[in-house]
């Protein structure tokens, strides 16, 4: 729910443009936080 209504709105066709082309690569992909609580 946290993700849905607050990260995903924020979150550019750009960016997932870079991401679905470093999957398509075979890249690891990571999600790295400092929020603490979710």
């Amino acid at each position: 729910e946290f993700t849905e209504e607050f990260i995903q709105p924020h979150i550019t066709n750009m960016a997932k443009m870079l991401v679905d082309s470093h999957r398509a690569a075979g890249d690891q992909l990571l999600v790295i936080s400092s929020t603490n609580e979710f």
